[in-house]
């Protein structure tokens, strides 16, 4: 019997072919599914994965696309036939996987030679590579890493063994096929698709055997993900993220995901497009991988996929953050401020490990001459926008994201406009300075989906005026050196992870301290100030206004200071 999923697929291509039958259609691989457009690579760039592909097809067929009432099905066999297991000539068990190949014929396996020439003669040896590879990645994603195994197929290739199948697919590196369909976020056996030499992969370095590892390292993890966490099919990003990152965790030499960093469909060159988006540019944000290992640590991602059994997968990264001391939100900003600090502008030690090698952003450019000029734009739910206001001689960056979660659940995703407003003066207290001499503000109809950083040699958030409220600091006022700290207390028993900022009376950042814990003090959760500055020194006398950022809100008030 045919399964659900390759009859659910095939009625889609149908669908799908019949819409566009007047357009050119780049097809799938070894299949007859057509590609949508926005996962179509430009030319001569290899196609990274099949799998949301298929996630596509299978979300379209949920949508109604079935064989008509008389349950007419002419034309689906050759679909069907394609879409179905391939039977290759012969396999190679091996533990709990079984390898299948040919030995002659297009689709047989060769290992490449120095200049990137298959060798013939080589299919075994290049099976017994695999094998190799998969002696190596299975003990690094479900033992190190403390993912569970593939779950077993039954009889379905011979055996219980987890089946993958080597065949010659151009230019994509492989592709992993669930055996049947379910409901969204359900779990199901699958078997994986890898190429047979891996000739088209770049730089040249990377062919071949390169090529194996880090496609069997990704595509394992799919099969671990939709075996034992489930697959929603709205949600390919998050899928793509983790498999992409994860060759880098098991072979972090080979670096294949640099490719898209530096493709123009990246993240560094369209930062505005939603952090959910399905697209091209889910495999460059692998970086959000990297993001959450070094940030929170490794098991962190591992504690996403757990909750994806239940959850959407934005929805989990939300859920397991805020039991890390920040929620999605405030992660999405942090993690814009990291890709900021790339290329030229790493800073050694700060953010990413790897920095230097990546690319930097796009930046819009914004000229000031002064006394005012209105910069308007628009940010889907989950985008930002980085804006290179230049003041001649100086720049700086004011960098606006859109941290609206319930936006990426939605059917459509909801654009919201903002207004960047410049004046060379301060009109009053809504306008914040700048470390090149003019005032900003920003417009939006609700702020509270919207964080807003001023990028340069530091990092400098912009404070809503509106969100300052009446919290109460002790002792009132603040002796800094005689007083050890003021205690500004947060609501809770259990202790807070949060960033402390503390601003002069004209808005002026001078101290700053993130990612710092609350204390228990006299039954209260609480947070402290020593009275220094960024530099060192202590706070002169005056009127300080601090803010707290915390997972799901702030704490905002004033602090009298005093100095004797």
């Amino acid at each position: 019997m045919k399964s659900m999923l390759t009859m659910a697929i095939a009625v889609s291509a149908l669908c799908v072919q019949s819409a566009a039958q007047d357009q050119p259609t780049r097809l799938m691989p070894v299949t007859s599914l057509p590609i949508p457009v926005d996962l179509v690579p430009p030319e001569e760039e290899p196609i990274k994965c099949g799998f949301p592909i298929i996630l596509h097809a299978l979300h379209e067929a949920r949508r109604g696309l079935t064989p008509d009432a008389s349950g007419d099905t002419r034309g689906l066999t050759q679909l069907e036939r394609s879409l179905a297991r391939p039977e290759l000539q012969t396999s190679t068990l091996t533990g709990s996987f079984r390898v299948h190949y040919d030995t002659v014929g297009n689709n047989t396996p060769a290992l490449l030679d120095p200049v990137g020439n298959r060798i013939p003669g080589t299919a075994r040896a290049c099976v017994d590579s695999i094998i190799s590879i998969l002696s190596h990645v299975v003990p690094v994603e479900t033992g190190t890493l403390h993912y569970p195994a593939p779950i077993s197929d039954g009889t379905l290739g011979g055996g219980p063994e987890y089946d993958i199948y080597v065949m010659e697919l151009g230019a994509m590196y492989g592709f992993t096929t669930p055996d049947v369909s379910t409901a969204p976020g359900g779990r199901a056996a699958s078997w994986i698709t890898i190429d047979n030499d891996f000739v088209f992969v770049r730089p040249e370095p990377n062919r071949g055997l390169p090529g194996f590892k880090v496609t069997i390292a990704h595509e394992l993890h799919h099969a671990i993900q939709i075996g034992n966490y489930g697959y929603w099919d709205e949600d390919p990003f998050f899928y793509e993220i983790t498999s992409t990152w994860m060759e880098d965790v098991v072979y972090t030499e080979v670096n294949d995901y640099y490719n898209y960093l530096k493709a123009v469909w990246s993240h560094f060159r369209s930062p505005e497009t939603p952090f959910t988006s399905g697209e091209m540019i889910m495999y460059s944000r692998a970086i959000w991988g990297h993001y959450i290992s070094e940030r929170f640590g490794i098991d962190v991602m591992r504690e996403i996929w757990e909750k994806i059994r239940l959850l959407r997968p934005q929805l989990a990264i939300d859920q397991t953050l805020r039991e890390h001391g920040v929620d999605l939100a405030g992660a999405y900003a942090e993690w814009s401020i990291w890709n900021y600090f790339t290329g030229s502008r790493a800073k050694p030690g700060l953010f990413y490990a790897d920095a230097a090698d990546y690319p930097e952003i796009i930046q819009s450019p914004v000229d000031f001459a002064g006394p005012s000029r209105d910069v308007p734009g628009s940010l889907g739910s989950m985008g930002t926008h980085y804006v290179q206001v230049v003041r001649s001689p100086d720049t700086m960056t004011v960098m606006m994201c859109n941290v609206d979660l319930a936006g990426t659940i939605l059917a459509t995703i909801p654009v919201l406009p903002y207004t960047l407003r410049l004046r060379s003066t301060r009109l009053d207290e809504s306008y914040k300075s700048t470390p090149i001499g003019i005032f900003t503000k920003l417009d939006a109809a609700d702020m509270s989906l919207w964080r807003t950083y001023y990028l340069g040699d530091t990092v400098r958030p912009y404070i809503d005026p509106t969100s300052f409220s009446s919290e109460r600091p002790f002792p009132i006022p603040f002796h800094p050196g005689p007083t050890p700290y003021v205690y500004i207390p947060v609501d809770g028993v259990d202790r807070l992870v949060g960033s402390l900022y503390v601003f002069s009376a004209s808005a002026d950042l001078v101290a700053s301290m993130t990612g710092i814990s609350s204390t228990a003090h006299l039954g209260r959760q609480m947070f402290t100030w020593n009275g220094r500055t960024n530099d060192g020194t202590f706070a002169s006398t005056g009127v300080y206004l601090f803010v707290i950022e915390l997972p799901g809100g702030r704490v905002t008030g004033k602090i009298p200071v005093v100095r004797e």
